[in-house]
């Protein structure tokens, strides 16, 4: 991928947005480290630059030796064992994930007080109550649903909070890997995996763990659009797409974020330049129309939603959307800078692999992610965190924001092609001939041979004759085969 002047700028400002984060953790890092010793913001943000740079030549370097290596044999270039590697990899990664949070529920498996789980305590008074809130009745119909087979133990819900985000986990590795690559997701995933503002959710009967896996649900699901078969493939699938996006925003709205991965697919599709320009004219349409799809869907989905809400409440459908947006307010704290973690040390942590992908950027030729849509995410995700007052804080919806930007920047200390896939050039057939004549003239001058022409002819062409003959010869005289006795063995 090219580079060009926007991509400059948007690689500047996420710059920017990590220098700010950073000057937020790195302080209080140095402080708990070395004991109440300050140093300004600026200094180590600088130090930590600098470092990040240094680790991102040394990991570079490191990776491309080892691809050259591993190139070379004859069992990595086989595709069958590379997809055989990743899956172990995966399975290995989410393997250690459930590991590690049911040795947390080993170790405290006591929820916290949660109002989820009165509202989903199986008793005679009835059912879950009316929530005005999608996504919180939702998680309250589905908790009391387990409640009835488990008997209102609390243990139940942790249980189903971890494998929600195990799920959420193979979900967003699925659908990463389809919009920034294999070794990218695996990073972004394994990050996310044991983030202490996502593990710690598991001991929160709340519904924003529930929401993010329907939200990795999405991701997944808008990944596989890039894979439709045809134009009339495609547009379907982004319809069906921006559906999801609408239930989505209608249950809660951080749903409207994953429009962020659709539109941005569909702008990709259209930016490639290969082909003529009249086929990339029409490709640009074809990513129009396919956008224009998921955006109707979306609508149509969300209106859908109101509609039955309101059909089911005996509500106006005016009443119900006023509702929905009672739900959010803003408290216009957004430019507070506030990262999701509490411990600086891994925010410094989760700013320093960002530095590394800014690093991969300026001292590429060419770049190897595109961070729109990661960046965009990652703004809009803190003005939900910080600046947005609604069901819940949004924070692990900030921690992926966040998570996603330091797996990529790991992932791009690496080559930018696949070892065992050497690159086709493709070489003008003049060119070969003149390497060829510079190869013979090379071969003239180190033998000493002087070649002459072949004096001998050369054999010509055959050219087929046909017999013929003056006279005319009667059918009765042309009798020639000769009468032979049935006894006489004498081979003719």
């Amino acid at each position: 991928m090219r580079k060009t002047w926007f991509s400059y700028l948007e690689w500047m400002s996420f710059v920017i947005i990590t220098a700010a984060f950073a000057a937020a953790y790195l302080p209080a890092a140095s402080a708990a480290l070395l004991r109440g010793n300050q140093y300004t913001a600026v200094s180590l943000v600088f130090l930590a630059a600098v470092l990040a740079v240094v680790c991102w030549f040394a990991g570079h370097k490191t990776a491309g030796i080892f691809a050259g290596m591993v190139s070379e044999g004859k069992v990595w270039k086989s595709a069958r064992f590379r997809q055989a590697l990743e899956i172990f990899s995966v399975v290995c990664l989410l393997a250690a994930s459930v590991a590690y949070r049911m040795q947390l529920l080993k170790n405290t498996g006591v929820p916290k007080d949660s109002i989820y789980y009165d509202m989903a305590f199986i008793n005679n008074a009835g059912g879950v109550p009316s929530l005005a809130h999608g996504a919180s009745y939702c998680y309250a119909a589905v908790l009391s649903t387990l409640f009835s087979f488990s008997g209102n133990k609390a243990a139940a819900g942790l249980v189903l909070q971890a494998a929600l985000q195990a799920l959420s986990l193979l979900l967003l590795y699925l659908g990463i890997r389809r919009m920034a690559g294999k070794t990218e997701a695996f990073w972004s995933v394994a990050i996310l995996a044991f983030l202490p503002s996502y593990t710690g959710k598991i001991y929160e009967l709340e519904p924003e763990t529930f929401y993010f896996f329907l939200w990795a649900l999405g991701v997944f699901l808008i990944g596989q659009c890039g894979m439709a078969k045809g134009r009339t493939g495609s547009r379907i699938a982004f319809l069906l797409a921006g559906i999801y996006i609408g239930v989505m925003g209608f249950l809660d709205i951080s749903g409207w974020l994953l429009s962020l991965f659709a539109g941005w697919l569909c702008i990709k599709k259209a930016k490639k330049e290969d082909g003529e320009e009249e086929a990339r004219k029409e490709k640009r349409r074809d990513s129009g129309k396919e956008l224009l799809f998921c955006l109707l869907g979306a609508a149509g989905g969300m209106v859908f939603c109101l509609a039955l809400d309101a059909a089911l409440s005996g509500l106006s459908l005016e009443s119900i959307w006023n509702t929905w947006l009672g739900l959010y307010s803003w408290r216009g704290s957004a430019w507070i800078l506030s990262g999701p973690e509490s411990d600086p040390f891994i925010g410094s942590a989760l700013c320093f692999g960002n530095m590394l992908m800014a690093a991969g950027f300026w001292f590429r030729k060419e770049r190897r992610q595109e961070p729109e849509v990661w960046t965009l995410l990652l703004l809009a995700a803190a003005a939900f965190h910080i600046g947005l007052s609604g069901p819940f804080g949004y924070h692990v919806l900030f921690a992926f924001a966040w998570a996603v930007p330091a797996g990529l920047g790991i992932a791009s200390m690496g080559v930018c092609r696949e070892p065992g896939q050497p690159v086709k050039a493709k070489v003008p057939d003049l060119v070969l001939e003149d390497m060829d004549q510079a190869d013979e003239e090379e071969e003239e001058k180190t033998t000493g041979v002087k070649l002459i022409e072949n004096p001998l002819p050369l054999p010509k062409k055959h050219v087929r004759r046909e017999m013929d003959f003056d006279r005319l010869v009667e059918w009765d005289k042309m009798k020639f085969d000769v009468p032979v006795d049935e006894s006489d063995d004498f081979d003719i």
